[in-house]
């Protein structure tokens, strides 16, 4: 889910980019900086400009949700008891992650299973 950004940054290649893909799931979103996934080397050049109003102060209280398409590295685990994303870069030799999910309300790093 991307926000736009006032002033484009260059990122890891080069390219010229006016939006940071944001982590929804996070509580504090105040900044661009803050909310921006991504490895930390490219966050950090992201300016630590407010975000627009409409994606402050709206935490999530719904459902788990399970979702892709970040690309996170490292050992599968879920980001808290509300979201797990299953999304590993197995395009790029990283794991391919799944939820044994049985209807609990909390989700567990422990029912994630890769290969």
């Amino acid at each position: 889910m991307p926000a736009r950004m006032h002033d484009a940054q260059k990122d890891k290649d080069g390219k010229i980019r006016g939006e940071v893909r944001v982590k929804w799931w996070q509580d504090d979103l105040s900044t661009f900086r803050k909310a921006a996934q991504g490895p930390r080397e490219e966050v950090e050049k992201i300016p630590n400009l407010p975000m627009p109003a409409e994606w402050v102060g709206h935490p999530y209280s719904g459902s788990p949700v399970l979702f892709g398409h970040y690309w996170f590295t490292g050992k599968p685990e879920v980001i808290s008891p509300r979201f797990a994303c299953l999304d590993y870069s197995a395009a790029r030799n990283g794991p391919l992650v799944a939820y044994r999910w049985d209807g609990e309300a909390e989700l567990s790093s422990e029912k994630l299973a890769w290969v």
